[in-house]
């Protein structure tokens, strides 16, 4: 609905948040009318040096960003039971049953499982780094109305997009170089720099309080924003 379309003249939509408030509640501010709320939000744009003319409306929420990233966390543990289970019928996964006090075939089980979450990361990177560099979207970012871009607002590129989704399985990645070593101990230590990266990788999103970047946010220069309804 157009500016020229409002119910009424007695309200105006925000330019920057997209809200229809009453007229009188808006201010005009570097050629925009906006809100308290859009103005506060311009104003964070110019002190961090971003174009006050970025693309999307609002920063997401922290509840926001961490449901769109849990449906995309279910497209990983989808692909991640299906390479499971493919090993299985390539004879990895029978050798559980046969591993007690066989050094072996752990050491064997153990490569088979490190050789899956590889091919994960792999699979991850292409999956994340695609679809955001054709649109800046996965599939819980649509969901979500979610958009990733550059930190300046452009578009997130091709390069960036795959950096960006392979800091986000970085876990996967992790977690199979311990696990391809077959060695139970070297595991350990690569599975606790698995856990460290996915908690540090919440913990940035958590408490950036002005652009809710998370890790892979940082690395690859990138942050999300909110598109209009």
């Amino acid at each position: 609905m157009s500016q020229n379309n409002l119910p009424s003249e007695k309200v105006r939509r925000c330019e920057v948040t997209g809200e229809i408030l009453p007229a009188d509640s808006l201010v005009q501010f570097r050629g925009k009318w906006v809100s308290e709320k859009g103005k506060q939000i311009l104003l964070e744009r110019l002190q961090s040096g971003e174009p006050v003319g970025l693309p999307g409306i609002l920063r997401p929420g922290v509840w926001r960003r961490l449901l769109c990233i849990s449906f995309d966390n279910l497209v990983l543990i989808l692909l991640n039971l299906a390479i499971m289970f493919l090993l299985g019928l390539v004879g990895v996964g029978p050798l559980v049953s046969n591993s007690a006090g066989n050094a072996h075939h752990v050491s064997t089980f153990l490569r088979g499982i490190g050789i899956g979450q590889i091919v994960v990361f792999l699979i991850g990177t292409a999956y994340f780094g695609i679809m955001q560099a054709a649109g800046g979207q996965t599939l819980g970012k649509r969901i979500g109305r979610e958009k990733v871009v550059r930190k300046d607002g452009s578009p997130i590129g091709t390069k960036t997009a795959f950096i960006r989704g392979a800091c986000y399985v970085m876990p996967n990645l992790l977690f199979g170089i311990g696990a391809l070593s077959g060695d139970m101990n070297f595991l350990f230590i690569w599975y606790v720099a698995s856990i460290i990266w996915a908690l540090a990788d919440i913990l940035f999103l958590v408490n950036d309080s002005r652009l809710k970047r998370a890790l892979h946010d940082r690395v690859a220069g990138t942050k999300v924003i909110l598109l209009p309804k």
